[in-house]
């Protein structure tokens, strides 16, 4: 039987992770073999009865189910996670979608795509909700990884010259 965890989460992050496990609407049922569901389930606790969630975070909170494995049987207990725990997944989950951004953008370059075509499809992609991440936003990372990268380049050519 698989177990049922709350945590509270951006608008834009449950979006990125809805569709990562192709679970668009309820509870998004996790993978461990997914980075993401191995990371949500290896910061579960158990406990004897149901933790309280403060009343402000309702509108932000997703579902997970967590599959029960060899290893742990969830019958009998409940699952949470602390306040550290859970903000280690948020990071978790926000590094992760960084990095699929990152890789759209190198992608789409490498295919000869403008950033404008880039930035539409990766929104559409994984259903962004409207005003929850700007257009711009996206472009400023974009703006920020290119910049990262030529100054990398830029230091290892000058580390080669001497």
């Amino acid at each position: 039987m698989d177990a049922k965890l709350s945590i509270t989460l951006s608008r834009v992050l449950q979006s990125y992770v809805r569709q990562e496990f192709k679970s668009p609407i309820g509870a998004v049922k996790l993978s461990l073999s997914h980075p993401i569901g191995a990371q949500v389930y290896s910061l579960v606790r158990y406990c004897d009865f149901p933790q309280k969630r403060q009343k402000n975070t309702e509108k932000e909170l997703i579902d997970f189910l967590l599959p029960s494995t060899n290893l742990s049987s969830f019958s009998n207990h409940f699952v949470t996670v602390t306040a550290e725990g859970e903000r280690k997944i948020q990071l978790f989950i926000q590094s992760e979608f960084q990095l699929a951004m990152r890789m759209y953008f190198v992608t789409g370059y490498e295919k000869g795509f403008s950033q404008k075509n880039i930035i539409n499809t990766f929104i559409e992609r994984y259903e962004l909700p409207d005003n929850a991440i700007s257009y711009e936003a996206i472009k400023k990372a974009d703006y920020r990884n290119r910049t990262r990268i030529i100054k990398d380049i830029m230091q290892e050519i000058e580390s080669c010259i001497g």
